[in-house]
């Protein structure tokens, strides 16, 4: 039996460049259905399914060196100011982890 591997993908984002998307760990997909643990009021009045694509994003879209390229705050403002991009990129961060409907076809 072979060494699981988390699949990526480059992707080349509008205004961005090019970066890397990889699939989420299983402890990453599940920490996302989790509600935000957070102090900040501006946090906890936000519900996790409303933050759930800037997490998704702040996990799984790297730099070509595999460091972070946003934070979920930033990709939060991202999203609200670059859509297109967003959602292009959300897309392929999704069908890589299996949240796009092909979930068969990704086990």
């Amino acid at each position: 039996m072979s060494e699981p591997v988390l699949r990526s993908e480059r992707h080349e984002m509008p205004g961005v460049g090019p970066v890397l998307v990889r699939m989420l760990k299983l402890s990453e997909r599940l920490a996302l259905s989790r509600p935000l643990d957070s102090a900040d009021p501006a946090t906890a009045a936000t519900d996790s399914r409303d933050i759930f694509a800037a997490r998704l994003l702040a996990v799984s879209v790297r730099t070509l060196d595999s460091e972070p390229l946003y934070s979920m705050e930033q990709w939060d403002i991202f999203g609200a100011t670059q859509m297109e991009a967003f959602y292009g990129v959300l897309e392929v961060a999704m069908r890589l982890s299996g949240m796009d409907g092909e979930q068969s076809k990704n086990v």
